[in-house]
């Protein structure tokens, strides 16, 4: 080997070193590895979960256990409704609200026509007003004539039993 090649070479093997140096503090040491190690489950570790696993499988339902319930929920299914039913059933709920909704507006109507309004209810209360105050005035006129009127009927009797009586006090007047 020429003294040219074995430059290379050591070269190389230099390259080579420094590129290990720089992997060498990112590798795992043996005790690391051993730690690790511990961390995993252990052979008696995994039985125990073998087992736990196969328990929980027993409680599990099987494919004929399955079958039965699907069996059941197709025929509960069955008597379901289908879309087209529900739909016509819709339809038929529409219709009916439609209606009532109808109905309900008629009666409003009706009802609207048959209250009052609050002009009407000023209008009658103003006739009432006035019709009651021509009834004040035309009473009182009417207590006024009749107590003139008994006034004077009053004097009128008084006048004739005073001359009966006068008549009847008379010296020559005879005695039944």
């Amino acid at each position: 080997m020429t003294p040219y090649e074995m430059e290379q070479q050591l070269t190389n093997l230099d390259l080579h070193t420094k590129a290990i140096e720089q992997k060498l503090p990112t590798l795992a040491t043996k005790q690391d590895l051993r730690d690790e190690a511990a961390k995993l489950a252990t052979k008696d570790d995994l039985r125990l979960t073998t087992d736990a696993l196969q328990h929980e499988m027993a409680t599990l339902a099987s494919k004929d256990e399955l079958r039965l319930t699907t069996d059941v929920l197709q025929h509960e299914m069955a008597k379901l409704a289908t879309r087209d039913e529900l739909n016509a059933g819709l339809e038929d709920a529409k219709r009916y609200t439609l209606l009532l909704i109808q109905a309900t507006r008629g009666e409003i109507r009706q009802i609207r026509e048959e209250m009052a309004t609050k002009g009407d209810l000023q209008r009658l209360e103003m006739t009432t007003k006035a019709d009651f105050q021509r009834l004040e005035k035309a009473t009182k006129g009417d207590f006024q004539r009749l107590e003139k009127a008994t006034k004077r009927d009053l004097q009128q009797l008084q006048r004739t039993l005073s001359k009966q009586i006068a008549t009847l006090r008379a010296p020559g007047r005879k005695k039944l």
